[in-house]
């Protein structure tokens, strides 16, 4: 089961940027780590933060550089757009 969500994963990424543009002053994106169990949570994401691996509560989201812009009215703009620095 492991194995088949982190190719499903994979698979979503790899093709994800074939029909995304973006604009030239916001082309930065960063993978974020979603497992509060983890070591690496809230940091970029690595192979680390899936250890251990909490199925569904296991994942890493895409932040981009849009999404950091002030204010920063959100929690998780706030817990996360500082890895942009």
């Amino acid at each position: 089961m492991k194995y088949v969500l982190i190719s499903l994963f994979l698979l979503q990424f790899s093709c994800a940027k074939e029909n995304v543009s973006y604009s030239a002053d916001f082309d930065r994106e960063l993978q974020i780590c979603h497992n509060p169990e983890s070591t690496n949570h809230r940091k970029i994401c690595t192979e680390k933060c899936f250890e251990p691996n909490l199925g569904s509560h296991s994942f890493c989201w895409t932040l981009l550089e849009q999404d950091c812009q002030e204010p920063l009215i959100y929690e998780w703009q706030r817990e996360n757009c500082y890895l942009f620095d």
